[in-house]
């Protein structure tokens, strides 16, 4: 949860979020037609009591993206924060399916009741999910983020060859290994190169 906790820390900062983001309500009490009407909504996830281990995070990630389309900011930073949350998503579910196997694949903010009614996906499905996110997500990522705590693609290729070498898919993994050690190196080359323009 720690992971979390940073992002969407992070989201608000980036947002120009005022103090009130401490000033909590329920979830079923928000309206959407009031809510995500600037740019501070992108970020002002509210608290709520958990269904399960891990599904509170599965509804905050499912809540923001059900909403950040509504949100006025520019599109390039819509698909960033968007990977970011599909990112933590998709880690969230690899780390439910390798703990319990199939679990409930909830893809859209839902009520507690709704997450008890909903059947058990077979792992390998709920990995397939997994990797499709991932794979999505890097493709919006950028290959350097402005503040350190924010997922990059080489960090979502990481978690990416993670999942296959859990599941022993030894050529993806090491295929999503080399493309990790290509963005990093692409990673430390933009850096130098902003380093030198501050420099000069």
């Amino acid at each position: 949860m720690k992971s979390i906790i940073i992002l969407f820390t992070t989201l608000l900062l980036v947002s120009s979020c005022s103090d009130d983001f401490l000033e909590r309500v329920p979830q079923d009490k928000i309206s959407s037609e009031s809510f995500w009407t600037t740019k501070k909504d992108a970020g002002d996830i509210t608290a709520e009591s958990d269904f399960g281990y891990n599904y509170e995070g599965i509804r905050r990630f499912n809540y923001f993206l059900d909403n950040i389309e509504k949100a006025p900011i520019e599109e390039s930073l819509k698909k960033s924060y968007q990977a970011e949350v599909r990112t933590l998503r998709a880690w969230t579910y690899f780390d439910l399916a390798k703990r319990f196997g199939a679990v409930p694949l909830i893809t859209k903010y839902t009520t507690d009741a709704q997450e008890v009614m909903v059947t058990p996906t077979p792992e390998n499905e709920v990995i397939q999910f997994v990797i499709n996110e991932l794979n999505a997500a890097i493709i919006d990522l950028p290959i350097t983020q402005e503040y350190k705590a924010l997922i990059n693609k080489a960090a979502a290729l990481t978690i990416k060859a993670r999942v296959h070498l859990f599941y022993n898919q030894w050529n993806e993994a090491l295929h999503s290994q080399r493309q990790t050690k290509q963005m990093t190196i692409q990673n430390l080359l933009t850096l130098q190169m902003i380093q030198k323009k501050k420099n000069s």
